[in-house]
């Protein structure tokens, strides 16, 4: 017997529905093992909100952005090394579901994904995924296989939000609204690491670097730093008022600003210090810009000590770690770091495994541990992507017709330039959510500009448009 239409449409529902009611049963079961209140509270409001959701792909997104900054860590499964995930891995895999399900399954409203990012992506994906096994090769560990591609399907589940919401978010309002979720959902996350500051300001005697529930001081750090670079350039050039009203953005910032101060990371103020320089001299505010560069002088001279205490203490929280605690600061790292590249194979050793095995400790540098990872293959190709994203930005900033998405294409330029200075001091871009804000920001001036182009294709049809901005996307694409 024949479905019609609506019988269709419907039993389609229940079974994404269903799916995502069973994986949020999965989180469930693991948050109620843990014991803790808490837990159970976090359990039953992810049922709810498989209700809220339903198939709206939209709302499915936004939750996946509040639970990103406050999501409690909890065990998977116990190895030599426990392995963890967060509330939010589980949400963001429940989007990409109701998305498969429900989308493709559904009249296209949005032809094609973003080509041009995808690309790299995947021929990078492609060759990260072949070193993880390659590096069983080299230590004969099938963890590390397991490790690898856990890790990597998780950063590729994030990356794939974009793509999600390229295909999802049609107009300007959804554009706005998804700036709205983001400021929301970090002040909140910023708000939990400052309180979590206050409760306990030191540790074994030393200073307490708060993260929140994030996955480290500095890279939490990274993403306040981001988060309010990309919101300040859009106050300094009075556009702010199209997201939120005033009363609601200043305190926002002071919120993420005073748990940037609870972290104690002096890569989170000097990547604040350069984006608020940058942005302060290019649109003639100098006083700004001489108030960052004094900022950042004083957070970098008064961590140092902080900076020592945490290095030591990092070594001997971490005993089976190869290297010696008197080993000192960054330098240190980055020689041994090339001196164990030998250690990898031509293929590397798969995704994160270079750090947590080969050195016993990340090499506080993004491009050394790619190499030893994945290989000169996988450096070259990511460096592609990272080239194009680039370049999309730089000509989304220069061509956008609109005033307010201009302004968020160069702030999305100054956020990517400044993480990757950072990256030659860290792992940035390991961390899922940081990754997601360099996308959702360029998103946001790239689906904006998507639209411009679909306003005029009427015209082009007629005649010349206006702006003929298809032959300007469509040319940077062949390029």
């Amino acid at each position: 017997m024949a479905y019609t239409a609506t019988e269709t449409r419907q039993i389609r529902q229940e079974i994404i529905v269903g799916f995502a009611a069973m994986l949020l049963a999965v989180v469930g079961i693991l948050l109620f093992i843990q014991e803790k209140y808490i837990y159970y509270l976090v359990g039953f409001l992810s049922f709810a909100a498989v209700g809220w959701c339903q198939t709206n792909i939209k709302r499915w997104v936004y939750l996946a952005i509040i639970t990103i900054p406050i999501s409690p860590s909890m065990p998977i499964w116990k190895f030599k090394n426990p392995v963890t995930s967060e509330l939010s891995d589980f949400v963001v895999l429940v989007v990409l579901l109701v998305f498969f399900f429900n989308y493709l399954m559904s009249q296209s409203k949005r032809k094609g994904f973003d080509s041009y990012l995808m690309a790299p992506l995947i021929a990078y994906g492609a060759v990260a995924t072949v070193s993880c096994f390659a590096g069983y090769y080299v230590h004969y560990e099938k963890m590390l296989i397991i490790n690898a591609l856990g890790h990597l399907f998780k950063w590729f589940s994030y990356v794939g939000m974009y793509f999600v919401i390229f295909k999802m978010f049609k107009d300007e309002k959804d554009l706005k609204d998804l700036l709205r979720v983001i400021l929301l959902a970090f002040t909140l996350g910023a708000a939990v690491a400052a309180v979590q500051y206050l409760r306990q300001p030191t540790l074994h005697g030393r200073v307490f670097r708060s993260a929140g529930y994030m996955e480290g001081a500095n890279v939490f750090a990274g993403i306040l730093a981001v988060m309010l670079l990309f919101y300040f350039n859009v106050i300094i050039q009075q556009k702010s008022k199209e997201i939120f009203p005033s009363w609601i953005v200043y305190p926002s910032l002071a919120v993420i600003l005073v748990a940037l101060v609870a972290t104690f990371s002096r890569s989170g103020w000097v990547a604040l210090g350069m984006g608020l320089t940058v942005i302060s001299l290019l649109k003639g505010r100098n006083y700004i810009a001489a108030l960052a560069v004094l900022m950042t002088i004083a957070a970098f001279l008064l961590l140092g000590k902080p900076v020592e205490q945490r290095i030591e203490m990092t070594f001997e929280a971490h005993p089976w770690s190869t290297l010696p605690i008197d080993i000192g600061g960054r330098e240190g790292i980055w020689k041994i770091a090339v001196d164990r590249l030998k250690d990898t194979g031509f293929w590397g050793v798969g995704y994160l495994n270079f750090g947590q095995t080969v050195m016993g400790t990340m090499p506080h540098n993004f491009f050394l541990a790619l190499i030893g990872e994945s290989g000169p293959v996988g450096l070259i190709l990511f460096i592609f992507f990272l080239y194009r994203l680039f370049r999309a930005i730089l000509f989304l900033y220069q061509h956008h017709p609109d005033p307010f998405f201009k302004t968020c294409a160069f702030g999305s330029l100054v956020v990517l330039a400044v993480v990757l200075i950072l990256e030659f001091f860290g792992e940035y871009f390991y961390s899922a959510p940081l990754t997601f804000l360099v996308f959702a920001f360029y998103g946001v001036s790239r689906l904006s500009f998507q639209n411009e182009i679909d306003k005029f294709s009427e015209t082009m049809r007629r005649g010349k448009p206006l702006v003929s901005l298809d032959y300007q996307w469509d040319s940077f694409n062949r390029v």
